[in-house]
C-alpha cells in the first residue's frame, strides 16, 4: 500500500514537472513572438515589451508553483531540486525586472506622447521662425524671403510693398501672433488630453507590474530551503515597525512610572504584530 502511494506521488510529480516545463516554453515562445524584432530605443516597442511581459507573466508563476509541488510529492527525483533552485533564483531577477518596468513604462509613455504631438510642435516652430524672420527683416528682399516661408506660398514668392516696411511688418505680425497663440493653446490641450488618457494606463500597468513583482518575490529565493525574498522583506518591515515603537516606551517612562497594565498592553501589541 505504501509502495503504491509513493508510486502515485512520483507519477503526479512527473506530471506537474512536465506541465511546468510546458508553461515555461509557452511563455518563452510568446515573448519571442511579441518582442522580435527588437527596437530598444523606440518608445512604442518599449511599451509593447512591457505589455507582453505582463500579459503572460502568470505562466512562469504557475510553473514555479507546480515545480515546488512536484518537489514536495517526489523529493528524491533526480535533477528536480536543481531545477527548483534555478527557477527560484531566476525569480529574483524577474521581481527586480517588474519593479524596474514601472518607471521605464512611464518614461516610454511620456516619450510617445511627445512624439504624437511632434507634428503640431513642428508647425508651431515653423510659424515662430517666420514671425522672427519678419521681425528681423530690414530690406524688401529679406521681407519677401520671410513671407515666402508662410504655409501656402511658393518658395520663390516676391511681392511689391505699397506701404513702408515697418507698416508691412506690423500688419503681418498682427496676423501671425494670434495664429501662434492658437497653435500654442492647441498643442498644450493635445498634450494635456493625451497625458490624462495615458494616466489611467500608467496606474493600471504600474499596479500590475507591482503585483507580479510581489508574486515573483514570494517565489524568489537564493536556495531551496532558504526563506523567500518576500518573507525576508516582511521580516525587515516587522523589525522596522518594532524599532519605531521603541520611542513610545521612552516617552512613557519620562512621563512617570510605568504601570504593569501598560507594559502588558505593549507586549500584547508586539506579539500581535509578530504573528501578522
Amino acid at each position: 500500500m505504501l509502495s503504491s502511494s509513493r508510486s502515485a506521488d512520483r507519477d503526479l510529480a512527473g506530471i506537474l514537472q512536465g506541465i511546468s516545463v510546458g508553461l515555461l516554453l509557452v511563455y518563452l515562445a510568446t515573448e519571442l513572438k511579441l518582442l522580435l524584432p527588437p527596437a530598444l530605443l523606440q518608445p512604442a516597442w518599449q511599451l509593447r515589451a512591457g505589455e507582453a511581459l505582463r500579459g503572460a507573466a502568470a505562466l512562469p508563476l504557475v510553473a514555479g508553483v507546480l515545480l515546488l509541488l512536484a518537489r514536495r510529492f517526489d523529493p528524491q527525483a533526480e535533477g528536480l531540486g536543481r531545477r527548483v533552485v534555478l527557477l527560484r533564483r531566476l525569480s529574483i531577477a524577474a521581481c527586480l525586472g517588474f519593479l524596474l518596468l514601472i518607471p521605464l513604462q512611464i518614461t516610454a509613455g511620456l516619450r510617445q506622447i511627445n512624439q504624437t504631438t511632434a507634428a503640431e510642435a513642428r508647425q508651431l516652430d515653423s510659424v515662430r521662425r517666420v514671425a522672427q524672420a519678419i521681425e528681423q527683416a530690414e530690406t524688401p528682399a529679406a521681407m519677401n524671403q520671410a513671407i515666402a516661408q508662410l504655409p501656402g506660398l511658393p518658395s520663390d514668392f516676391e511681392g511689391q510693398f505699397a506701404k513702408p516696411l515697418d507698416q508691412v511688418r506690423s500688419g503681418l505680425l498682427a496676423q501671425i501672433q494670434p495664429q501662434i497663440k492658437k497653435l500654442e493653446a492647441r498643442l498644450a490641450e493635445l498634450r494635456r488630453q493625451r497625458l490624462f488618457s495615458a494616466l489611467g494606463i500608467f496606474v493600471f500597468d504600474g499596479f500590475m507590474s507591482l503585483a507580479y513583482a510581489i508574486g515573483f518575490a514570494a517565489l524568489a529565493s537564493s536556495g531551496e530551503d532558504k526563506p523567500s525574498l518576500l518573507q525576508r522583506l516582511l521580516w525587515k518591515l516587522d523589525k522596522l515597525a518594532g524599532w519605531l515603537r521603541r520611542p513610545r516606551l521612552a516617552v512613557r517612562r519620562q512621563q512617570g512610572p510605568v504601570s504593569e497594565d501598560w507594559i502588558r498592553a505593549m507586549s500584547d501589541e508586539n506579539e500581535d504584530s509578530f504573528r501578522r
